[in-house]
């Protein structure tokens, strides 16, 4: 619970700190993990939970890697911007099935 709770905060964090497009892809973001994560079992929220902390971990990294690799070049901030909106987006439509596909909204049909 506690890492949940750290996570939210490091969402909410960038959803204020974020330029207008990461901030509307973060925030975006958030409200499907929230979804994904309401709709798991008892067994795949902290695996939920565990992937979601470690894909943040991850995506600065790699976004900071790359602006990083080219300081000379002043778009470079621009390609740090543009790396966590588009990771940001793919974790999005990945969270998305992983709701989707959660068990808590599995319908079983019985044939009579």
């Amino acid at each position: 619970m506690l890492r949940r709770i750290a996570l939210l905060s490091a969402l909410a964090c960038s959803c204020a700190q974020a330029a207008p497009m990461e901030e509307n892809v973060d925030c975006e973001l958030k409200g499907v993990y929230d979804r994904a994560w309401s709709a798991a079992d008892d067994y795949r929220k902290p695996l939920l939970e565990s992937a979601q902390l470690a894909w943040a971990v991850y995506r600065q990294h790699s976004c900071e890697a790359l602006r990083d690799t080219a300081p000379a070049y002043p778009e470079a901030p621009h390609w740090h911007s543009a790396c966590l909106v588009d990771m940001a987006e793919a974790r999005t439509a990945e969270l998305r099935q992983i709701a989707a596909l959660s068990p808590a909204k599995t319908v079983c049909i019985h044939a009579p």
